[in-house]
């Protein structure tokens, strides 16, 4: 049960003491989706099964009772026997199998952890395609808004004789244009929306309007691989524990096992008492039990070792791609962030400066340019969520100094 409380207890804190510290951050959004779906309370029962069940691998084994009856020919008597056993192992294999229960019940957790990281980076994905689907929506309504202006000047222009129906219906093209991305861009979200709500068993829209939609700030490119955070190598090196005492237990098993008991017979008018002492000497089974143990010790080493590389290679991965996003961001930053470019084409075109074709152009040259700066913070932002899975321990935490 320790372990269990471990995984729940944070969020309980979480709850209790800071409910609106972080309560529209992507992060606490991700967290309250996770621990709200259905997965999540089928992990924690499922935990505690195991522990139940697990708890009674070390019980000593129930006494049995046997009974016989003999029907003899003719006029004799009749026989019966009644036994009372109880088989005892070896006393050393009790102990060793309480500290395989624990080290599989750890090693339980542990995988339980991982698959947890793993759904909570992919539920920070989705809203991280959410949070751009806003963003880019919030883009296409002004360009639309600017289009439908530039197509009222284009008709008044015609009108006038100032511009040709050639280039009237380029207006009216890229207008139908950006609805359709806008229609597209909208479609994306709403399936955003269903996968979320899926996830989280219920509407989840309430979540997501609480929600900050500016993307996450980068991630530092400063790590110690010292400190990393590898789930995946923590769970492999407690399977691999769990194969050591399995090992212990199949030699523990290997040495014999008594069975004594009580038994009474009726035969010939007479009623006879006696012991019963059995010896099982396990000589086939036990040899292929540590050859087993031995095979998931080596398999195990390996996963440890491959999921320790893949970690490293992917976290320097992410800090090199991290690392250029970030000199993107900071050049584009001023120029694109936060800034109004329809004003000042308009006040060009009001001028003669431009002509409406060019004020066109330009206008969707700069919210290209300014999708393109969206996309950028969503690409360092994903990195950063892939990169916390290595770097940052999180709330359900399974090691001993946590909840």
């Amino acid at each position: 049960m320790k372990n269990l409380q471990r995984l729940i207890l944070p969020f309980v804190y979480l709850i209790i003491f800071v409910p609106g510290l972080y309560s529209e951050s992507l992060d606490n959004t991700a967290f309250v989706l996770l621990t709200g779906s259905e997965s999540f309370r089928v992990g924690n029962y499922s935990l505690d099964a195991l522990e139940k069940e697990l708890a009674t691998t070390s019980n000593l084994p129930d006494p049995q009772l046997d009974g016989e009856y003999l029907i003899m020919p003719h006029d004799e008597t009749n026989r019966w026997a009644a036994t009372l056993s109880w088989g005892v192992e070896w006393p050393a294999v009790y102990g060793a199998r309480d500290k395989e229960a624990k080290k599989r019940l750890d090693a339980a957790a542990k995988n339980l952890y991982l698959e947890r990281i793993n759904k909570l980076a992919e539920i920070k994905h989705l809203l991280l395609d959410y949070i751009l689907c806003r963003h880019k929506l919030i883009l296409l309504d002004s360009l639309s808004a600017n289009i439908s202006n530039i197509e009222k000047l284009a008709l008044q222009s015609y009108e006038a004789r100032e511009m040709s129906l050639l280039d009237v219906n380029k207006i009216k093209i890229e207008t139908a244009n950006i609805h359709g991305v806008k229609a597209a861009t909208i479609n994306e979200e709403a399936a955003l929306v269903n996968s979320l709500s899926n996830i989280y068993g219920k509407d989840c829209l309430p979540l997501l309007g609480k929600m900050d939609l500016e993307f996450p700030e980068p991630l530092s490119s400063e790590i110690e691989y010292a400190k990393l955070n590898l789930p995946a190598v923590d769970a492999a090196l407690a399977e691999m524990e769990v194969a050591k005492q399995q090992k212990k237990v199949s030699k523990m098993e290997s040495l014999p096992s008594l069975t004594i008991g009580y038994k009474h017979a009726y035969e010939d008018w007479m009623h006879f008492n006696g012991a019963v002492l059995g010896i099982s000497i396990p000589v086939f089974s036990s040899k292929g039990k540590r050859a087993a143990a031995e095979a998931a010790i080596a398999e195990s080493e390996v996963k440890a070792d491959v999921a320790k590389s893949e970690a490293i290679s992917e976290t320097n991965s992410y800090i090199r791609q991290l690392s250029i996003i970030k000199n993107q961001l900071k050049e584009l930053e001023p120029l694109l962030k936060n800034i109004d470019y329809n004003t000042p084409l308009l006040k060009a075109y009001n001028a003669g400066l431009i002509t409406l074709i060019d004020y066109l152009t330009e206008q969707n040259y700069y919210t290209t340019a300014k999708i393109d700066f969206l996309n950028l913070q969503y690409t360092a932002a994903s990195i950063g969520i892939d990169l916390s899975k290595y770097t940052t321990v999180n709330k359900f935490s399974t090691n001993d100094s946590g909840f």
